[in-house]
């Protein structure tokens, strides 16, 4: 963002290209925005874990409105967002907890795959175990913030 900013000020620019800088640092300060208010969130959640509410929930529909929701910007990017399931999944969890969990996860692969590529969500159930994998065409994590990336939601 701040790259863009600058570049557009280094010289004189048309009223076109001026709005596509503004428009596009706009776009980015609602997505640092999101973050921030998701890591205050987060911050709250680890001095008081009394505000979660365990219910029941459909965690195959919830991934599935999520994915729904997300279509748009991974049209908008042209990229093929798909959501594979083997079977309904009902778990007992924090239903906005969750929701802003895969949300999160979700815009992040999108933010960070190039236009034209794939974000592929999978939600898999075992007899002892199920998985949800996120993965995408974009550019990765470094293999050494992986250890810490769910650092946040681990006891102690």
């Amino acid at each position: 963002m701040q790259a863009d900013i600058s570049l557009a000020l280094r010289r004189p620019r048309s009223a076109t290209e001026y709005r596509h800088t503004l428009e596009s640092a706009q776009e980015e300060v609602a997505r640092l925005s999101h973050i921030v208010n998701d890591l205050l969130t987060l911050a709250r959640l680890d001095t008081d874990v009394t505000q979660l509410s365990y219910e029941p929930v459909a965690l195959d529909e919830l991934i599935g409105t999520v994915v729904t929701g997300l279509r748009p910007l991974a049209s908008e990017k042209q990229i093929a967002l798909t959501y594979t399931i083997n079977m309904p999944v009902m778990i007992t969890g924090d239903v906005t907890r969750l929701k802003q969990l895969f949300v999160n996860l979700i815009d992040n692969a999108l933010a960070y795959t190039p236009d034209g590529g794939s974000v592929r969500v999978a939600l898999t159930a075992q007899p002892q175990m199920i998985e949800v994998t996120v993965s995408d065409s974009g550019i990765g994590i470094a293999p050494e913030h992986v250890p810490h990336i769910f650092r946040a939601f681990l006891p102690g």
